[in-house]
C-alpha cells in the first residue's frame, strides 16, 4: 500500500441516520479491533473458534500470531470451521470470516485486511502467548493514520484457571501484565479446578484488576460473544454512558473481598502476597475524586497524573527498584462544578481527557467520581493533600 493510499473502506448499506454528519459517520464506520492475549495454553484458540462459530452473522476478521508449533494447531482449527481455501496465509471461511497469521507487521496485515479483503463487522487480534499486549494497545490507539478506519474495542485476556499459579511466577511478569492491561478477563478451564482453587483465583484477579469484567468458561465458551466484541473500553462517550456499570464492578469486587470465609480468605491473602513479593505488587488503585472541581483545579491532577505516567520516561527511572511506579492502564471520571464532566483514558504513558459530548445523567451526579490506577507499586502513590480537597 503507497503511503498516500487510504485503506479501502465501505460504509454498511444499512447504516441507519443518513442525517448523521461527517465526523458521526466516521466514527460509525470504523472496525473495532480487541486485542486477544494470554499465556500458550490458556484457551485463546478455543475463544477465537467460539467467536467465530457464534458471531451471529458477523464478518469478522482474525489475525493469530504463529509462535512455533501452534500455528499449525491453529490452522488446522480454524479449517474445521468451513475454510475454504488456503491461499498467502489467509484463511477464507465459509461464514464470510477471515483469519491470518501474522509473522512481522501487524500493522500491515491490517492495512491489507482493510484495502484489499473488504469491509468487516470486528478485527481480532491474538497476540503472541509471550507479548505485553501495551505496546499493541498504544499502537491501535494513538495511530492517526489507522484510526480513520479502525478503533481500538478492547483487550481481552485468557487465563487458565489451572495454571494461574505459573503465570504468577514467571519472572518477566507477562501473564500478570496480560491481566492487568484487560478489559475482559475470560477464565478458562474452571470445570477443572475444585471450588477453593476458583475462589483462589477469583481473589488473585480482583486484586490485579479491580475493573475488568471477568467470565468463567469451559473450553474457551463465553455466554455473549457480542459483549466480548463490543466493549468500546476506550471510547470517552461509552465510558460516561457505561460508568454505574464501571462503579459497579469495583464496588462488587470490594464486597466480594470482605465477605469471604475466613479459610478461604487466608488462602487467598497468601496468594496475593506470593503475588505481591514476586512482581511488585502489581494492583488496582482506586482514589476518590472531588465530587466536583473547578478546571483549575482539574489541571493540578492532570499534572500530577502526567507526572505519574511519564516517570517510566525519565533517563534515571530504574523498573527494577523495589518501589518503582508503572501504570499500564488508567482511568477516571471527573465531575465539574459546571455540571459536565471529563473522561481520561490512560494506556501506560499515552493518555487523554476529554469532554463527551452527550449530557450527565441523573445517576452520575449520585456516584463518587473515581481515579482508578492499574499497574505495579500504585499503592506507594502518595496523593498531595490540595488535590483531595473540593473545589
Amino acid at each position: 500500500m503507497e503511503d498516500d493510499e487510504c485503506p479501502e473502506l465501505v460504509f454498511s448499506d444499512e447504516l441507519e441516520g443518513a442525517e448523521l454528519d461527517k465526523k458521526d459517520k466516521a466514527v460509525s464506520s470504523r472496525v473495532p479491533i480487541t486485542l486477544l492475549a494470554g499465556f500458550l495454553g490458556s484457551g485463546k484458540t478455543s475463544l477465537l473458534k467460539d467467536i467465530l462459530v457464534n458471531g451471529k452473522g458477523r464478518k469478522i476478521a482474525v489475525l493469530m500470531n504463529e509462535v512455533g508449533e501452534t500455528g499449525e494447531l491453529e490452522r488446522s482449527l480454524m479449517s474445521d470451521l468451513g475454510g475454504e481455501e488456503l491461499y498467502d496465509e489467509w484463511i477464507n471461511l465459509a461464514n464470510g470470516c477471515m483469519c491470518c497469521t501474522v509473522k512481522d507487521n501487524g500493522v500491515l496485515a491490517l492495512e491489507k485486511i482493510l484495502s484489499q479483503k473488504g469491509r468487516f463487522d470486528n478485527i481480532v487480534i491474538e497476540a503472541s502467548g509471550v507479548a505485553d499486549p501495551g505496546a499493541l494497545t498504544k499502537s491501535f490507539w494513538i495511530d492517526e493514520a489507522l484510526g480513520a478506519s479502525v478503533c481500538l474495542d478492547g483487550v481481552v485476556t485468557v487465563v487458565d484457571a489451572t495454571n494461574l499459579d505459573a503465570v504468577l511466577r514467571d519472572e518477566q511478569s507477562l501473564g500478570v501484565a496480560q491481566i492487568a492491561q484487560a478489559d475482559y478477563v475470560v477464565l478458562n478451564k474452571v470445570d477443572l479446578v475444585t471450588h477453593e482453587r476458583l475462589e483462589r483465583c477469583r481473589q488473585v484477579l480482583r486484586g490485579i484488576n479491580a475493573v475488568a469484567i471477568v467470565e468463567e468458561t469451559t473450553f474457551g465458551h463465553v455466554h455473549d460473544v457480542g459483549k466480548l466484541l463490543d466493549l468500546q473500553a476506550y471510547e470517552s462517550e461509552s465510558s460516561l454512558t457505561n460508568l454505574s456499570s464501571w462503579t459497579s464492578t469495583l464496588v462488587s469486587n470490594k464486597s466480594c473481598h470482605h465477605h469471604q470465609d475466613e479459610s478461604t480468605e487466608h488462602d487467598c491473602e497468601e496468594k496475593l502476597h506470593e503475588h505481591h513479593h514476586g512482581h511488585g505488587q502489581i494492583t488496582t488503585r482506586t482514589i476518590p475524586l472531588p465530587s466536583s472541581m473547578s478546571l483549575d483545579q482539574l489541571d493540578k491532577w492532570e499534572d500530577w497524573i502526567r507526572s505519574i505516567l511519564w516517570r517510566p520516561l525519565d533517563d534515571d527511572y530504574d523498573e527494577t527498584a523495589k518501589d518503582a511506579v508503572l501504570v499500564y492502564r488508567s482511568k477516571a471520571i471527573f465531575r465539574m462544578d459546571d455540571q459536565t464532566c471529563r473522561v481520561l483514558q490512560g494506556v501506560r504513558d499515552v493518555y487523554e481527557i476529554v469532554q463527551p459530548s452527550v449530557t450527565p445523567t441523573d445517576e452520575f451526579t449520585l456516584l463518587q467520581p473515581n481515579l482508578v490506577f492499574i499497574g505495579k507499586n500504585v499503592e506507594f502513590l502518595s496523593v498531595p493533600e490540595e488535590l483531595l480537597r473540593s473545589s
